[in-house]
This record gives C-alpha cells, sequence and structure tokens, in this order.
C-alpha cells in the first residue's frame, strides 16, 4: 500500500529516493512475528522512510543526495537505525534532501540534491521549508 502510494505522488513531489527492496518480505515477517507473540513496542510494523544522509548497512544506498556518493553502500547501520529495526520498525526506503544537508552552501536552494532532484512541497507554492515560493 505505501509503495503504491509513494509510486503515484513521488511523481508530483520527488521526495523519495529509493524504496528498500526487501521492505515487503520484511514487513510479512514482522506482521507474523506480532501475531504469534505481540508487539515489540508501539513502532512494531510500522513504515519509516530515513533522509539519505542516515546509514543503514543494508542494499540501500547512503548519498546524502550527491551524485558523487550515489554508489556508496554503508557498511553497517547508524544507531538510529539499530534502535529502530530492534523496536520492529519496518525501513521503508530513504528520502531526498538537500545535498549533504545544505552544508556546500547557506544559498544553496532548500530541498535540491544532484541525486535527487528538487523536492517540491505537496502543500502548494513553497518550498520544501515552507517559504513561499513567489
Amino acid at each position: 500500500m505505501y509503495k503504491e502510494t509513494i509510486s503515484v505522488r513521488n511523481k508530483e513531489t520527488n521526495a523519495v529516493f529509493e524504496i528498500h527492496p526487501e521492505a515487503l518480505p520484511i514487513a510479512q515477517a514482522l506482521d507474523f512475528e506480532r501475531q504469534q507473540t505481540g508487539p515489540r513496542s508501539f513502532l512494531h510494523g510500522i513504515p519509516i522512510l530515513l533522509k539519505d544522509n542516515i546509514d543503514t548497512g543494508d542494499k540501500m544506498h547512503t548519498s546524502a543526495g550527491s551524485l558523487a556518493l550515489e554508489n556508496h553502500y554503508a557498511l553497517r547501520d547508524a544507531k538510529i537505525v539499530e534502535n529502530l529495526r530492534r523496536a520492529g520498525a519496518v525501513i521503508l526506503g530513504k528520502a531526498n534532501m538537500t545535498e549533504r544537508a545544505n552544508f556546500m552552501s547557506e544559498k544553496m536552494t532548500n530541498g535540491y540534491s544532484s541525486r535527487g532532484g528538487q523536492v517540491k512541497n505537496s502543500y502548494g507554492e513553497f518550498d520544501v521549508g515552507g517559504i513561499y515560493i513567489s
């Protein structure tokens, strides 16, 4: 369901870089676990999108939105990702972001990355930070 919604809405917003290729079987395994033993936590089975500068030691890239890092794969999960997985969250994918978290320049366009392009605000003529674009 979420993958379908993302594939439709992402054409308008350009907000998601990639979907975890094993998200569905992971979610199904967590659903089965919940039925058998109950939830691990309130996050059990909840899909989570991470910004692309958070390491996941799996089949997803960690590029910080940069073409220079487009083929980078982390060796292990960031601590926050370890905690989310332990709690039963489903790491659904990686979200587009301002390249290198806007580290390169204060004048850089908000929500733009060389790897993913411009993120668009789904609420209209605003940048992704909510500032009106005239």
